[in-house]
């Protein structure tokens, strides 16, 4: 196997945003990484699954299968996504309507945003349509989020 496609370790970025407050960051850090082992765990055939905080775009933990920086670098370019369905769901007529999650299904695969509970960052998970339902993607998603506290 050549040194892309191996297994790339779970590893939180390093570069942090120089205006946010340590502890909250540190604290979502350590969640996110929390809930990237635990789908790892729970779907051992995903592609990439990355946590990445709103506001910013900037990945605090990632892990991709096949090339080190896919996962960090599409999960970035979602929370664009995520801003934009927040910004949209504020005007929608009768309100209080909570982002929790935004799919895009391609031919060969299921790509998968789950938004915390504050909405402060969500994890992006990708995987093979014929690898893993749609079904169980989000379920596990929802429940390793759960059990983290997000």
């Amino acid at each position: 196997m050549s040194g892309t496609e191996a297994d790339q370790p779970l590893s939180p970025k390093k570069s942090r945003a120089a205006k946010a407050p340590a502890r909250p960051r540190e604290a979502a850090d350590s969640q996110a990484e929390k809930v990237l082992t635990f789908v790892r765990n729970e779907l051992p055939e995903l592609l990439a699954v990355a946590a990445v905080e709103v506001a910013s775009g900037q990945c605090l933990a990632s892990y991709g299968r096949l090339r080190p920086l896919l996962a960090a670098t599409v999960a970035e370019h979602h929370a664009a996504a995520v801003r934009q369905q927040q910004q949209a769901l504020r005007v929608w007529p009768g309100g209080a309507e909570q982002l929790t999650d935004l799919l895009m299904p391609l031919r060969r695969h299921l790509h998968l945003l789950r938004v915390a509970r504050h909405a402060e960052w969500f994890v992006y998970l990708a995987v093979k349509a014929d690898d893993v339902s749609l079904a169980l993607a989000r379920e596990v998603l929802r429940t390793v989020m759960k059990q983290a506290g997000c």
